[in-house]
Parts: C-alpha cells; structure tokens; sequence
C-alpha cells in the first residue's frame, strides 16, 4: 500500500480488521480522507505526513489504539527500555557534571595555595655543622674595624653600635658592638646564622670580650 503514493482517499471502516496501522502510511502525502473506525486495530497511529490533518472520526472506536490527542484515544506507554535508556543518560550527564565541577573546584583550590606559596618569601636553612663556621678573633675584629674607628661607624641602636669591617681576606662585614653582654644574644646568633633569606644579614660568628 505504501506505493500506492498517489492514494488520495482510503475508507476501510467496518471491516473488523485487526492489526497495527502501518506506519508506512505516513508516505503517502495525497490522502486527504482516512478511516479505519469500527475495527479491532490496536498499537500507535502514525503521526506524519497526512496523518496531522486527521481526526478522531477516523478512528473510532477502535480502543486498542494509541497516540496523539487530536486522534482521541489514549497516549501510547513509554518503552520501559527507552524510558530505562533515558534515565542511564540523565545519570551519567548529572554524575559527570558534579565529577567536573568537583574537579575543578580542586584545581581551583591548589591553584590558589600554589599561588600563595610563590609569593612567601623563601627561607634556606643552612644544615651544616656550626662547627664549620668560620671564627674569628677579637684581635681581628679590631683590625677590621681600625679600633672601631667613628669613620667606620653605621649607626647606633637601643642594645649597641654598627660598624663596617673588612676582614683579612677582603670580605666586607658589618660588625655589631653590644653594650651588655646578653646571653640572649649568643641564643639569637646560634639560630640566625643557621638561616638564609633575603631580607637577613648572614651572620658569621659572635665574639664576648670581658
């Protein structure tokens, strides 16, 4: 029947037919009259082609058909396959869209403590053994200093002076003079000295003189 494409008018009413209407109907799109009322069809009424321009008077009143409205019979079920297929899509679209977001705000978050974290400035401990230090005597302090001369002098604070030095082996030091022999003092070198940073003068050794 399907090649029957010029089919303009199709009246098959009250002949206790049973079956599906073939959804190959639907081609035809010349028929403008379709009726098929008063049989025993069952299944979904194909909704293309012609079959928009039809109504309920085609089809009653065969109960076992499903489909549009405009037809007046029941809406078809849903496949339980499809319907199962369906709702496996909207899962996996649902738990995909949380695992990215989840990703994201994670590599959001270590973005921002790596950022962090290059904007501290750097501390080097230095691990080797103080015994290593260098020491230096008093007498070359002085030497250094040419007796502590005033020329030499870079400023003066609340616990002593400043002065710049130039050691016997050229280096260039600034050498504090403490007013008080603290024993706080010698704790605070043993632990600077052990650090590098920027922002921190490197201390050589300490010296007490009595």
């Amino acid at each position: 029947m399907k090649k029957l494409v010029s089919l303009e008018k199709l009246d098959l009413s009250q002949n206790n037919l049973s079956g599906v209407i073939p959804k190959s109907l639907d081609k035809l799109f010349y028929l403008r009259y379709f009726n098929v009322s008063y049989n025993k069809l069952h299944g979904e009424i194909p909704n293309g082609g012609p079959f928009g321009n039809f109504t309920s008077q085609s089809f009653l009143p065969n109960e076992a058909l499903c489909g549009a409205t405009q037809f007046g019979v029941r809406p078809c079920k849903t496949n339980s396959v499809d319907r199962l297929k369906t709702l496996r899509k909207v899962v996996i679209i649902s738990v995909s869209s949380a695992i990215s977001l989840v990703v994201l705000v994670l590599m959001s978050v270590l973005l921002w403590i790596r950022c962090r974290k290059s904007k501290r400035p750097t501390v080097e401990i230095d691990l080797q053994p103080l015994a290593e230090h260098r020491r230096i005597s008093h007498q070359e302090i002085q030497e250094a200093t040419k007796g502590f001369e005033e020329s030499n002098l870079l400023g003066n604070g609340s616990f002593g002076s400043v002065y710049k030095g130039i050691l016997s082996d050229g280096m260039v030091v600034a050498i504090k003079q403490q007013e008080r022999a603290l024993k706080s003092f010698h704790v605070e070198c043993e632990i600077i000295r052990n650090v590098r940073h920027r922002n921190l003068i490197k201390i050589i050794t300490s010296c007490s003189n009595p």
